[in-house]
């Protein structure tokens, strides 16, 4: 079956962003990434200089800025997380900083490629919603909590999204 994906033009890439790849194949052990966000040595720890530390003590720590995509150990662990071992070749992961705005990305990205019908567990966040359907999306909810027992109910769940219909997209979230 053809990715639904197939015909999202691939970006090209950012050389700003690309310095991190050179730095990870770099082999040499003295070495340091300038690529955005904060210089990272050669074990991947951050460099910062005594007067960005003085300037900074008021502020709070600082922070790694990964490529668009997210940090990929990260999304590569996510993944094992979520499906138990390493995620099957259809299934892609990003990290966002923040959830409200990679819904709204998602929904755009998935209605310009067909795809206009999400299930969102119910219950699920109040900004979940507006969010998805502002991107274009039809919303549609499936059971999974019962409220008496406060567990999942994973048949109801189960039987919900096994009569998805096609090309239906799903979000699953670890809490509502």
């Amino acid at each position: 079956r053809m990715s639904y994906f197939a015909d999202v033009p691939e970006v090209p890439p950012d050389p700003l962003l690309s310095i991190s790849g050179r730095f990870k194949a770099d082999t040499r052990e003295q070495k340091f990434d300038l690529g955005v966000g904060v210089l990272r040595k050669s074990d991947n720890s951050s460099h910062e200089f005594a007067t960005v530390l003085e300037a900074g003590k008021g502020i709070g720590p600082s922070c790694y800025y990964p490529h668009p995509g997210g940090d990929d150990k990260f999304v590569e662990l996510t993944g094992e997380l979520v499906f138990g071992e390493k995620p099957p070749p259809r299934v892609c992961g990003v990290q966002t900083v923040g959830g409200s705005g990679a819904l709204r990305v998602v929904a755009e990205l998935l209605v310009s490629q067909g795809l206009n019908t999400m299930l969102i567990p119910d219950p699920s966040w109040a900004n979940h919603r507006p969010l998805l359907q502002g991107g274009g999306l039809k919303i549609e909810e499936y059971p999974y909590f019962k409220q008496e027992s406060h567990t999942v109910d994973i048949e109801a769940m189960i039987a919900a999204l096994e009569k998805a219909p096609p090309k239906t997209c799903i979000m699953l979230q670890v809490a509502a």
